[in-house]
């Protein structure tokens, strides 16, 4: 159901992008609201960026779902820094609440889902 309704959200390209990205990736939401199109290996088809948190280096591998993701907004945001940049047009990446409005506004509230529940979810089936 989750999944269905993230599909059909209707709010900001950029977001849809955003909030369909997140369940393929499983990263910090701070994380991925702040990739960097320079972080990106195509070819290799990885995401390396240095982890903010523990600064350390992170390779994120990148399935053909998540590259077709970043294949539909390069156009977008290709030639600014972030791959998901503020809308106010600033030089920053999304807001950290972005993502959490998105999925308020598809029925979520906090104690049902949240932007950090992507990681979480994957961490307990995975350990």
């Amino acid at each position: 159901m989750l999944l269905r309704d993230i599909q059909n959200y209707q709010g900001t390209f950029v977001v849809q992008c955003a909030i369909r990205l997140s369940p393929h990736l499983f990263q910090r939401p701070g994380e991925i609201r702040q990739m960097l199109w320079a972080d990106i290996d195509w070819t290799a088809k990885e995401w390396r960026y240095l982890v903010t948190k523990k600064n350390i280096d992170h390779i994120v591998p990148l399935s053909k779902q998540a590259v077709a993701i970043l294949d539909t907004i390069k156009p977008l945001t290709g030639n600014g820094a972030y791959v998901f940049p503020s809308s106010r047009g600033d030089g920053r990446p999304m807001s950290d609440g972005t993502i959490r409005t998105a999925l308020k506004s598809l029925g979520y509230d906090s104690d049902s889902m949240s932007a950090h529940g992507f990681r979480t979810t994957a961490s307990n089936l995975l350990n």
